[in-house]
Formats: C-alpha cells, structure tokens, sequence
C-alpha cells in the first residue's frame, strides 16, 4: 500500500515529537527541570522547579543552592571538607575527620573536634574550652 505524503510527515512527526519536547523542556525549564552542561569546564549546572540550583564541577566539587533556605552547601569530595552558607552570615566548615568550624555573623568561632570537646573564640578574644565530649 503506498503511503502519502501527509502520511509518511505526520509519522516522521510523531517518532520525533517525544525527544524534541526532552529538548525544548530542558533547554527552557518548561515542564521541569534544566540541566546544561559546560563542555569546555566540564561543569554541570541542573536547575530545579523550586529555585533549587546544584552545579558540579569538572573536579567533582558541588555546590547545591538551596532557594527556599537562601543556603549554600559545597561538599569537596578530594579533601573530604563540606562548606555551609547561611542566609545571616553563618558559615560552616565539616571536615572528613568529623571535626567542624563555626564562624558566626558576631565573630565569634566554634571548634568542634571530632571527640565532641569544644573550643570556643569570641568576638573580644575569650576563649572557652569544654574538653568534655558531648
């Protein structure tokens, strides 16, 4: 049976709907999720529908932005250290050896080791030191 042109166009048309709509939706965010990728940096960057947005780097570091938190979160998988931004001006450093750095917006700095014992620098330059494990 020979098929007509208007036939064989809106078969070619149907085949290709499906990944042509992948494309459009990614490429403009409709319907979903963006990802895009960066060839020359190697850098990806998926942007979610709730103002999510998690970039990873050609080296492995990634950074996730959380939108309704207004935080960042940076894990560095070579050097084990895990980077927390918040909002007020908080920053937070965790290192792979479980010990953690707290820089708070009034300047003051918390050392947690890794043994649950504290060490911790104020603004004026007191430092209090609590060796007992938590």
């Amino acid at each position: 049976i020979p098929l007509k042109p208007q036939a064989i166009s809106t078969l070619a048309l149907c085949y290709a709907s499906v990944p042509l709509y992948k494309v459009f939706c990614q490429a403009t965010g409709f319907g979903g999720t963006t990802k895009r990728a960066d060839p020359a940096s190697g850098d990806i960057v998926v942007a979610f529908t709730n103002g999510d947005v998690k970039t990873t780097s050609g080296s492995g570091v990634v950074t996730y932005y959380y939108a309704a938190a207004e935080t960042t979160h940076t894990s560095d998988p070579a050097s084990g250290l895990e980077t927390f931004e918040f909002p007020n001006g908080q920053l937070e450093r965790h290192r792979r050896n479980g010990e953690k750095e707290i820089y708070f917006p009034d300047g003051t700095k918390k050392l947690v080791r890794a043994d649950g014992s504290t060490e911790t620098t104020f603004a004026d330059g007191q430092v209090v030191v609590d060796d007992e494990p938590t």
